[in-house]
């Protein structure tokens, strides 16, 4: 019985690997691919309702909200000023 036997086989060790490998070259050249990572990781791992992590989860989601009504107020505020 060797190493493979208690993973399920070489196939399953091998496409593990993988995965791991595509999984940890995203993280290293999309930041917002590590930051997703990140946010899943704390949501599995029960970390996500801690208070540290909430507060700028709630300030991003706010800040996104705010650009998002400005640009809308801008783009059909010049649109009223046209018509």
């Amino acid at each position: 019985m060797g190493r493979y036997d208690r993973q399920g086989g070489l196939g399953n060790a091998l496409a593990s690997e993988a995965e791991r490998q595509l999984r940890s070259r995203m993280i290293a050249k999309i930041p917002f691919a590590r930051d997703a990572y990140n946010y899943w990781y704390r949501y599995q791992s029960g970390a996500l309702l801690q208070p540290r992590v909430i507060i700028p989860l709630i300030g991003s989601i706010l800040v996104f909200m705010g650009g998002a009504i400005v640009s809308c107020v801008g783009i059909v505020g010049g649109w009223l000023a046209t018509h």
